[in-house]
């Protein structure tokens, strides 16, 4: 289970590699990343679309108490103090695991993060008479806390954490607890203006969530781990799941509701600008046709540019339908005596064959 664990950390070591990019050259501007997830994933803490979820609407908004060292491609992926600077077993109860919390740390509203945040959150997933209960979050996430049967607070900046017995594994599940900000959910009135407007402690901020288009993510200037402060100004999220539509992004608008897109790799000289014209033109090509629209209509070129011939190119239209029906196609007189002497000599080969087996093939012989 340990390595299970830590294999799928490796697999989502890419939400470091875009949240905290390792030269000078990624400094600045905006990535526009499509997902696989078929929408944008839940944004209060516990996000659904599995990985994908996690990777770009978990590990961006929000931290968790431990995370795995994915500053590293060598090995797999050992436990990191992340919220919590040091943790260990209570050893006055091998049953607890004592975590340690940073004290300068806040959430994305500037609430202060505590060990009563710590508490609030395991509430929000566990103990479904809390008033933050949500059911959505413990599907979520709740098989992933399997072994935490039981949370305390020790003081402002310590908690303990347990199971009914020993378990060398919590630790490994705690990475997946992310902390929302208990203050924030109450002044907003509860998790549907929550999930708008989310707050948490991670590298990036949300600022606009456009359900099925879009999430709108800004650089956490105060985030409180500067080797994991994000290079990048801005990260757009766009629900892709199908692999041609990912392919095709790069050029059309779909790789920017924003007007400048930069790759990871590239410096901030070469930011490639997108005129609004041609990204909608674009757009039209690449989305699935309206209904009002006829299947066969063609993209609407831009003016001049050679990417709008290609989309019409790729969408030509189809061939003019005669309003008259279509004549009846004549059928051979032969067509059926064809068939049926085809069917008579499959027929006959399929006895030859079964009759060729000797008779006592499958049988045991008792003579003697």
């Amino acid at each position: 289970m340990t390595t299970y664990f830590r294999r799928m950390a490796a697999g989502i070591g890419l939400a470091v590699a875009v949240t905290a990019g390792a030269t000078a050259a990624q400094a600045g501007g905006t990535l526009t990343l499509g997902m696989t997830a078929s929408d944008i994933p839940t944004s209060t803490g516990a996000p659904n679309q599995g990985g994908e979820g996690i990777r770009w609407m978990g590990f961006t908004i929000y931290d968790s108490l431990l995370y795995w060292n994915l500053n590293q491609s060598e090995t797999i992926p050992g436990l990191v103090p992340a919220l919590a600077e040091k943790y260990y077993v209570n050893p006055d109860n091998k049953k607890e695991w004592i975590f340690e919390l940073r004290k300068d740390v806040t959430f994305h509203d500037g609430s202060k993060f505590t060990a009563d945040a710590v508490t609030w959150n395991l509430d929000k997933i566990f103990k479904e008479d809390a008033p933050q209960y949500d059911l959505q979050q413990r599907r979520a996430v709740a098989w992933r806390l399997a072994g935490i049967k039981t949370w305390r607070k020790i003081d402002d900046y310590k908690v303990a954490i347990g199971d009914n017995g020993p378990n060398a594994l919590l630790p490994e599940q705690i990475v997946y607890l992310h902390m929302s900000s208990p203050k924030h959910w109450k002044d907003v009135g509860g998790w549907k203006e929550f999930a708008k407007h989310p707050s948490g402690t991670g590298p990036f901020k949300v600022v606009e969530i456009v359900p099925h288009e879009r999430a709108v993510l800004v650089r956490n200037d105060k985030y409180w781990d500067k080797k994991r402060t994000p290079k990048l100004d801005k990260l757009i999220l766009l629900p892709m799941p199908e692999a041609s539509t990912r392919t095709a992004a790069p050029s059309s608008s779909h790789a920017a509701p924003s007007e400048t897109t930069s790759s990871p790799g590239a410096s901030p000289s070469r930011t490639s600008t997108r005129s609004p014209a041609r990204s909608r033109t674009d757009s039209s090509c690449i989305r699935s046709t309206p209904p009002s629209r006829s299947r066969g209509s063609p993209c609407p070129r831009s003016s001049g540019g050679a990417r709008g011939e290609r989309a019409e190119i790729a969408i030509s239209p189809s061939p003019a339908r005669s309003s008259s029906p279509p004549a009846r196609r004549r059928r051979s007189s032969s067509a059926p005596r064809i068939r049926r002497a085809h069917r008579s000599r499959s027929t006959a080969r399929r006895r030859r064959t079964a009759g060729c087996l000797p008779a006592t093939v499958g049988t045991i012989s008792t003579s003697s």
